[in-house]
Parts: structure tokens; sequence; C-alpha cells
């Protein structure tokens, strides 16, 4: 199972949460994906690369 973990527009990929939550989903046996949204202002846009 994957776990998507989503973040502020403005937060970095290797942030301290969203490193902290990775690491406990990986220990739990989850793969993580944590997708960079930071190029696209426009929420359709984010919907749509998060369903490709």
């Amino acid at each position: 199972m994957t776990v998507v973990v989503f973040r502020g527009k403005e937060s970095g990929s290797r942030g301290y949460k969203i490193t902290t939550l990775s690491h406990v989903a990986c220990d739990m046996g989850f793969k993580v994906e944590s997708i960079d949204y930071q190029d696209l202002d426009c929420p359709e846009a984010r919907l749509a690369r998060f369903s490709s």
C-alpha cells in the first residue's frame, strides 16, 4: 500500500514534517509518495498531477 503525504504548497518535499511522517509510514511497511506541487498554482493542475 502507498501513503501519499500532502503538504502546503510552499513547503518543500524534505521538510521536517514530511520527513518525519514518511519515516513513520516506511517503518510501518508502507511505500511513501510526496508529490511536489510548488510549480503549480492551479488546484486543478495539482489534482491532475496527483491523478497521473
